[in-house]
């Protein structure tokens, strides 16, 4: 019988993360991989619900297009893919995320969440803002693309190996994919700079409103987005500026999601 070296691993959010290994004695008899996360889902409501077989279809199409980590089974309740074990920082490499991110959003064949602030927040009549909001989305020229929805820090992992840097990339947890305003997806990346997940001490995150992206920081970006999009100048500056309009989006979402 083969032994098998299973360990949990931190930095999911909302799966069970398991890293599955052969140990050194034991060799791969068919160019199997030798090492594997095993990925349990976590706050799913069933196994056949829309959300599991959506993930599930995004996992193997990214998969098959190299966008994403390998995908070796799916069973209920969970999924074995490539195990990657390096993550990188947002400031790490970033000329190569805006070119993954790129290549990402191109997929078109995808099926188709402190007491102070609580108290705050019984004064905001929020109704009135996500009218607002609706109202804003509405008059947005940003496009509608395939958007990952979650690019935060544990969602960004850089390989060892040859070749360029975006090659490397991976994107991983599809669990909020779905088209959207490109905008968005960017402005959310953007917001996901200010959050440290892995605060020791409750409620486990720490908000840096210090670390949100210089305004040049999000021009750099955008431009090399729309560089390897191919737009022009004035639709670049255009892009930008929709952006700068965006983060309130991405942060009623995290609340309602979480409510």
């Amino acid at each position: 019988m083969m032994q098998l070296h299973e360990n949990g691993l931190c930095g999911g959010l909302s799966n069970l993360l398991y890293y599955c290994s052969l140990p050194e004695t034991h060799t791969p008899l068919y160019g199997e991989p030798s090492q594997v996360l095993m990925r349990m889902y976590g706050q799913i409501p069933s196994e056949g619900s829309d959300t599991t077989v959506t993930e599930s279809v995004i996992c193997t199409l990214l998969s098959e297009r190299n966008l994403g980590p390998k995908l070796y089974g799916v069973f209920p309740g969970g999924r074995l893919e490539e195990y990657i074990p390096v993550s990188i920082h947002f400031s790490v490499f970033t000329c190569s995320l805006w070119l993954k991110y790129a290549r990402t959003i191109k997929v078109d064949t995808v099926p188709i969440k402190n007491h102070t602030m609580a108290v705050k927040l019984l004064t905001v009549d929020l109704a009135a803002e996500v009218n607002w909001l609706k109202e804003f989305l509405a008059k947005t020229e940003s496009p509608i693309v395939f958007c990952h929805n979650d690019l935060q820090e544990g969602n960004i992992l850089f390989m060892d190996g040859p070749g360029p840097k975006e090659e490397n990339m991976v994107f991983i947890d599809y669990e909020y994919c779905a088209y959207n305003y490109r905008g968005f997806d960017i402005a959310n990346h953007f917001c996901e700079w200010m959050y440290d997940y892995s605060y020791p001490e409750h409620p486990y995150f720490k908000a840096l409103p210090g670390d949100y992206p210089s305004v040049e920081h999000q021009e750099y970006g955008q431009a090399r987005l729309d560089a390897f999009m191919e737009l022009k100048h004035e639709l670049i500056q255009k892009q930008v500026q929709q952006t700068q309009h965006l983060p309130p989006t991405a942060h009623l979402r995290g609340f309602l999601s979480h409510e």
